[in-house]
């Protein structure tokens, strides 16, 4: 699990164009869209075509986004972003570690095992 954090003044929007992020859960879509096709005698007619639809992610400026899974590094528009120095991703590991590492931990006990006054 990877933590996002948007480091721009202005709110991110990404299409989460991989195959991880396909799925409902990330608001992709099956649906229906027209195009229109141009034959050679010059005429064209609209023609109704089946697409997958991406989902999106947003970050609102400044924002920090916990819990996400670690291929959402892998999505070409976040990747660029994060190259680009708009976006920071720190590891949960990194966190839980960082956070463990400022705890105070309690006063040690003499030898004796009774602790100083100052303590």
């Amino acid at each position: 699990m990877v933590t996002l954090i948007n480091k721009t003044r202005k709110m991110k929007v990404f299409n989460l164009d991989h195959p991880f992020f396909r799925s409902k859960k990330w608001g992709a879509k099956r649906m229906t869209v027209v195009v229109i096709e141009e034959h050679k005698d010059g005429g064209s007619f609209p023609r109704e075509v089946r697409r997958n639809i991406t989902g999106s992610f947003t970050l609102l400026a400044g924002e920090k986004r916990e819990g996400l899974p670690a291929q959402i590094q892998a999505v070409p528009e976040i990747r660029k972003a994060i190259r680009k120095g708009l976006i920071t991703v720190v590891k949960e590991a990194d966190a839980n570690a960082k956070a463990t590492a400022k705890a105070p931990t309690p006063p040690a006990a003499k030898p004796d095992g009774k602790r100083s006054k100052a303590e």
